[in-house]
């Protein structure tokens, strides 16, 4: 049971070799440790029997009456997150490879420089 539980979202970023940084969202337990954080899951469940709150049973008629149907046409998705796409293209993918931070540092050295083989430093 976490409703109810003092998390907070953290957004991070996390380096990937592949794609650069790229954000992660961590749940993190907000100045509480994780025997209080039972009790308090404990104590919250012991609630919701008192009350005669049944989750599975909200989720069950939830499902039912359609609430949690993706409405949604993919070729709209797309567009919205992605742009038109022109036949032949392909969406960027976030980051650089490294074949292409290879030719960039090539391309910036000067003739009588030639490259380490060490990757810059780019973020």
């Amino acid at each position: 049971i976490l409703q109810g539980l003092p998390f907070r979202l953290v957004f991070t970023k996390k380096a990937t070799e592949e794609f650069g940084n790229v954000p992660v969202v961590v749940l993190v337990m907000d100045g509480i440790e994780l025997t209080a954080m039972r009790a308090l899951a404990r104590a919250e469940h012991k609630d919701r029997i008192d009350l005669g709150i049944n989750i599975k049973q909200i989720e069950h008629k939830a499902v039912e009456s359609g609430v949690l149907e993706d409405r949604d046409n993919p070729e709209d998705v797309a567009e919205e997150f992605y742009g038109e796409i022109e036949d032949g293209d392909e969406p960027d993918e976030a980051g650089a490879s490294s074949e292409d931070v290879k030719d960039a540092i090539e391309e910036k050295a000067e003739p009588s420089e030639k490259p380490t083989g060490k990757k810059p430093d780019l973020f």
